[in-house]
């Protein structure tokens, strides 16, 4: 009797391109200049933030143990499926909720970008895939971008940036980070940042690991190539925090700054291009006019700190304060009460909040504190 040899199980590649075409459109929303976008994990539709410094991570709902890592089978974002994928458990959710204002069950970033070249569209509110580095060469020069050589810095995506007119350092890219630029606390005080402005703490930044510990305010300038950007809102980490900035970076490009330009990160090419949709993107943009860092908490809209001498801590408001109404209208959702916030200057709003046992308003007039 012959005996046949049992025959190799097939291996399933680690990512597939599902499409015909060269290129995927996925639609994204945009929350705090952060990216939600939708995909398919095992078969269920969940969404997830893209995160330029990590693996992919879920939250702890989604796994049966929450300490240890796990395999999801597939991950489908658009026509590409990653299969076998190793991912951690995190605080997604809880994060994206309190301080974005919009729920995500998991974030993906390097295992995407490391196999795809990608373009964030912002204004449009659209994420497009590329199969390969040609593809994306051929779309991605429009008229006035800046192309930048691509770095690793501690193995996330970097380029090579200018503060002050003459500090050049390596910057990360953070997608999740809600600011312009992080500067380490070396680099800040390298070039004698505290120098330049009014520094407040606490900085208005947090990660799913935590708030990120520092001062805030802005430096002069930052130059990106040919572009210059007009007194970026600049975080400067504390030196002890080491979630806010990857090892071996000088400092980061947050979500905010991003979020001026159409970015294609291309990691395969080694290229980062930035187009501004228009020249008026490049000057400086106006920091939240109430002083007020707000957060959600169980679909509340609380205070979470005020900067001393703003909007806010003239109307006394305080750390704590559940916000229920601006000038007389309810608030829906976070999104909402940063919108008002960020209104014309002199503007006052009537905000009605919850102290303790009581309901009470207060006169808040909106002005430059940044």
């Amino acid at each position: 009797m012959i005996v046949q040899s049992p025959g190799p199980t097939p291996t399933v590649p680690a990512a597939l391109w599902l499409a015909t075409a060269d290129t995927s459109t996925i639609p994204i929303d945009i929350h705090d200049g952060v990216v939600f976008m939708p995909v398919v994990v095992d078969g269920r539709r969940r969404t997830f933030l893209l995160d330029t410094r990590v693996n992919t991570a879920i939250d702890y709902s989604m796994s049966e143990t929450p300490q240890e890592r796990l395999i999801l089978d597939t991950l489908q974002i658009g026509d590409v499926r990653l299969t076998n994928l190793v991912v951690s458990p995190e605080r997604i959710k809880p994060f994206a909720l309190t301080y974005l204002g919009a729920g995500a069950e998991g974030t993906i970033g390097w295992d995407l970008l490391s196999r795809f070249p990608v373009t964030i569209d912002y204004a449009n509110r659209r994420l497009i895939l590329y199969r390969t580095s040609a593809n994306a060469e051929n779309a991605m020069l429009p008229s006035g971008a800046a192309q930048l050589p691509l770095l690793l810095a501690g193995g996330v995506p970097a380029v090579t940036a200018r503060v002050l007119g003459s500090a050049d350092g390596t910057f990360a890219i953070d997608t999740l980070a809600t600011t312009e630029l992080v500067v380490s606390d070396g680099f800040a005080r390298s070039h004698q940042l505290e120098n330049y402005g009014h520094w407040v703490e606490p900085p208005w930044l947090a990660r799913p690991t935590g708030e990120v510990a520092g001062q805030m305010g802005r430096v002069p300038s930052l130059l990106l190539g040919p572009l210059s950007v007009t007194r970026p809102i600049t975080v400067g980490a504390g030196p002890m925090d080491s979630s806010a900035l990857p090892a071996t970076a000088d400092g980061a490009l947050g979500a905010w700054l991003l979020q001026r330009f159409t970015v294609t990160i291309d990691v395969l090419g080694s290229k980062l291009v930035l187009a501004p949709p228009n020249l008026n993107s490049m000057g400086a943009i106006p920091f939240d006019r109430s002083g007020a860092w707000l957060v959600d908490r169980d679909g509340s809209v609380e205070v979470r700190a005020v900067l001393p001498g703003s909007p806010a801590d003239d109307a006394r408001l305080r750390g704590g304060d559940r916000l229920l109404a601006l000038d007389g209208h309810p608030i829906q959702d976070l999104d909402d009460a940063r919108m008002a916030f960020s209104g014309a200057l002199g503007t006052s709003i009537a905000v009605t909040f919850h102290r303790g046992f009581f309901h009470r308003t207060t006169l808040l007039t909106l002005h430059t504190v940044m």
